[in-house]
């Protein structure tokens, strides 16, 4: 993080101070010089975070857990499915209910990629384990963005109840 905002200030100060870049004469011209050699730095900091981030081992780290309730349909007492997918404008997306703090029930959807994994196992809940990539050396997140295989930052796992995945349907 440290790396972006160095390499804004320095080009900010190269447009600003050096005159690199001239919009003209007076206060407008030099803010402007100011503002779009922060925003050319910037932009300069973060390629070169994400490029040594390639260079530097990381790992994923658990970050938090959400409590999945199971939804069911009028003609059911108990509920058995955890996790819905259907497609929302065009996307594929996962829906899920989740309790809240406050005791209610709240309705969280995702959309289908490659961070998402479900799992089926022997379980009477489900859960939603949420994972973010950091560097094994914290020092790292000074100067670069911590990603994972692929360029990941975060990866996404269901835990559901084994035999609660409808397989092999078809939509009419």
């Amino acid at each position: 993080m440290y790396l972006i905002i160095l390499c804004g200030v320095i080009v900010a100060y190269l447009f600003f101070a050096k005159g690199y870049l001239d919009f003209g004469e007076g206060l407008f011209g030099r803010l402007m010089s100011l503002f779009l050699g922060a925003a050319i730095g910037l932009w300069i900091g973060f390629i070169l975070a994400i490029i040594i981030s390639a260079f530097l081992p990381a790992h994923f780290v658990e970050v938090g857990q959400i409590e999945l309730v199971s939804m069911r349909g009028s003609t059911m007492t108990e509920g058995t499915l955890f996790l819905g997918s259907g497609s929302i404008k065009g996307k594929l997306c996962y829906i899920y209910y989740k309790k809240t703090d406050n005791g209610g029930y709240q309705q969280g959807m995702m959309e289908v990629s490659n961070s998402i994994t479900i799992f089926e196992e022997e379980r009477s809940e489900g859960v939603l384990k949420i994972y973010k990539a950091s560097f094994d050396n914290p020092w790292y997140h000074n100067i670069a963005i911590a990603s994972g295989p692929g360029g990941v930052f975060e990866i996404y796992e269901f835990h559901i109840p084994k035999g609660s995945l409808k397989k092999n349907f078809i939509l009419e």
